[in-house]
């Protein structure tokens, strides 16, 4: 074996096991009515990158493979709202997403970065159409727990 494919099958087994880790580690949570604090919390970050990432399934469509990811990142020190096109699902509802988007007076704007294209609205009420995408696209209850990934800020819910 060469020392590409050594390094390629150790990737792949480190990344096997982080997501094993991850899955018996707590996830922090919010929900839908929490998405304007949230974005506060991250729009304040010292740190970076700093983003948080929404994960959540529908009862139509259950299973990882199924999740949809919605994210607020700071790019610049400007938060936007980001529709990233890795998720399978996020592939697959990607006409969906923009539609929706625009129909709401948004104009979404096609970005790439370290190989991954991703649509990005960064103006307007963005926590308003999360909250909008999560609720009315997907018909999750504003106050169902979604999976958050949290990065470069704390993620305090207000009790």
């Amino acid at each position: 074996m060469d020392i590409v494919k050594i390094a390629a099958v150790a990737l792949i087994v480190l990344m096997v096991i982080f997501r094993l880790l991850l899955r018996s580690l707590p996830s922090p949570k919010a929900t839908a009515q929490q998405i304007p604090e949230l974005l506060a919390a991250m729009s304040h970050a010292t740190s970076f990158p700093a983003f948080v990432v929404f994960l959540f399934t529908t009862a139509d469509q259950p299973g990882d493979d199924n999740a949809v990811n919605l994210q607020f990142s700071l790019e610049d020190h400007k938060a936007g709202l980001d529709w990233v096109l890795i998720a399978p699902r996020n592939l697959r509802d990607e006409d969906r997403f923009l539609a929706f988007a625009k129909s709401s007076g948004f104009e979404p704007e096609l970005r790439e970065m370290n190989n991954v294209s991703y649509w990005r609205i960064e103006h307007g009420d963005i926590a308003s159409l999360c909250r909008r995408v999560i609720t009315e696209l997907y018909g999750i209850s504003v106050t169902q727990p979604l999976d958050l990934v949290v990065e470069g800020f704390t993620w305090t819910p207000p009790a």
